[in-house]
């Protein structure tokens, strides 16, 4: 059943936490421990302090096994007077273990929870407990109760433990019943102690005398001036220029009943020379009706300050490199957007020209329509004019007695004529130029299925030199060597 582990991570430079300590100053310099309700006046200051509705002082016996003593501020209701959690954690924890302190933050992580029924009869959640002890022996000890589970820090354990001390003078004091002189120079010491306690500069000021009334070792460290060279100081003495005019306004609206701040910064020169920076928590303290001295709890927060400073400039260089990087942004986009422009305007130029292009080709199509037309008409005519104007002089030599050699040529130029008529030699000879005239009255003789002879008798030519003829157009048309037969393949083009 060990206690949970302590949750350690507040600072001393909070707001809050200052503010903390400065009660605690106040609290133990007003505070009188012989008065007979001492410990009561404790218990409500830790209630308040820590945050908490419930403190207890129990105060134990060891022989007996029993709490003999119960002081109390808020005590739950339907909670025991001699509880498990109490006397185990009293007993067993405080003074066999010889523990400083005992923190829950949750109970229902605990035994005790499933254990005593009063712990979750009075819905008490979290737990912190601190040992009292009396010269060197653990008398009892000091316990805040919450109706919630919470992680105490580092400023509630010590300011608990710094109570519990003031406790053990209260005991104290009653053991020995001193005189009034003795109880006086008691409480002097207790309040001292309770302030070199403090981990924190602390000091009180005569704002009229404008003197330092008390200094912990703490500020004597932080300046590096004994309490006595503090003590014999102005506090002026201890500020650069700027913060000792701050501080004169200060006091001046002050003493004009001007409400001041709390908190503030001073620039504090120490004994080297060198500057710190400090964060003071100020209590006004008044007298007849003014302002006449404060309690002060003072952080020197020098790096803090440091590193404030270099974050800003850090985020006034980061500022700027978003700013720049902005404007290249900007520009870039302008670029983009010009860029964008650009093409859309070449784009459109290239639609018109495609539409240009797309009416020209149209134009085109239709003047090559047109033409083809005209050339078939022309054709045609030709065709018409040849037929009326030659075919009848053909007939009348045919007709003239014309001997056998002489038909024979009458016929070739019929066949020829109907060919130029019918289109068939111009396409021939305009693919196949590289013929020779001769070598294209072969080829038109080949397509009309003639033999050697018939053309050598036709063409007046000798059989060899046909024959010649022919192979020429075989070589010509890439035909030499191939089984293709010549007329078979001139009928196909």
């Amino acid at each position: 059943m060990d206690p949970a582990v302590v949750q350690q991570h507040s600072r001393f430079d909070e707001p809050e936490i200052k503010n903390g300590w400065g009660r605690c100053l106040g609290f133990l310099q007003c505070f009188d421990f012989t008065q007979p309700n001492s410990i009561n006046r404790i218990l409500k200051f830790a209630a308040e302090l820590l945050q908490v509705p419930h403190v207890v002082y129990h105060q134990y016996d060891d022989l007996s096994d029993k709490i003999v003593v119960c002081n109390h501020y808020h005590y739950p209701v339907g909670f025991g007077h001699n509880p498990a959690l109490i006397r185990e954690v009293g007993l067993h924890r405080f003074a066999n273990e010889s523990r400083e302190l005992v923190v829950y933050g949750d109970l229902r992580d605990s035994a005790y929870w499933k254990e005593d029924s009063e712990i979750r009869k009075c819905g008490i959640r979290s737990y912190v407990g601190c040992a009292v002890k009396l010269k060197g022996n653990t008398i009892g000890g000091v316990a805040a109760y919450g109706a919630k589970p919470r992680q105490f820090g580092a400023f509630q354990l010590c300011a608990l433990q710094m109570l519990a001390v003031l406790i053990s003078f209260v005991e104290e004091h009653r053991a020995l019943g001193s005189s009034m002189e003795d109880r006086m120079d008691e409480s002097e010491s207790l309040n001292h102690q309770m302030v070199e306690m403090i981990p924190a500069a602390l000091y009180k000021i005569d704002l009229i005398q404008q003197r330092f009334v008390m200094v912990n070792q703490q500020m004597c460290r932080a300046t590096g001036y004994s309490q006595e060279e503090l003590l014999a100081l102005n506090p002026l003495d201890l500020l650069a220029p700027q913060s000792r005019q701050l501080f004169m306004r200060r006091c001046r609206a002050m003493a004009s009943g001007k409400p001041v701040s709390s908190d503030v910064e001073y620039e504090i020169v120490t004994k080297s020379g060198e500057t710190q920076w400090a964060h003071l928590h100020i209590l006004h303290l008044e007298e007849g009706g003014q302002i006449a001295s404060a309690n002060v709890v003072a952080n020197f927060i020098t790096e803090q300050k440091k590193a404030r400073e270099e974050l800003a400039e850090y985020r006034k260089k980061l500022e700027m490199l978003v700013k720049a990087r902005t404007a290249d942004l900007d520009r870039m986009n302008a670029q983009l957007r010009e860029e964008i422009v650009r093409r859309a305007e070449a784009t459109e130029r290239l639609r018109i020209s495609s539409d240009n292009l797309q009416e020209m080709n149209t134009a085109m199509r239709v003047l090559l329509d047109k033409r083809t037309e005209d050339q078939q008409r022309a054709e045609e005519i030709i065709r018409m004019n040849l037929k009326e104007l030659i075919d009848p002089y053909l007939e009348r030599l045919a007709r003239s007695g014309l001997n056998p050699s002489q038909e024979q040529l009458l016929d070739v130029v019929r066949m020829n004529l109907e060919d130029v008529l019918g289109s068939a030699i111009p396409e021939f000879s305009s693919k196949y130029y590289m013929l020779s005239p001769n070598e294209i009255q072969v080829v038109n003789l080949v397509r009309k299925g003639k033999t050697t002879k018939e053309m050598s008798r036709l063409l007046n030519l000798s059989v060899r030199t046909v024959e010649a003829y022919r192979n020429s157009i075989r070589k010509k048309l890439n035909l030499k060597n191939k089984k293709i037969n010549l007329k078979t393949y001139l009928a196909s083009i």
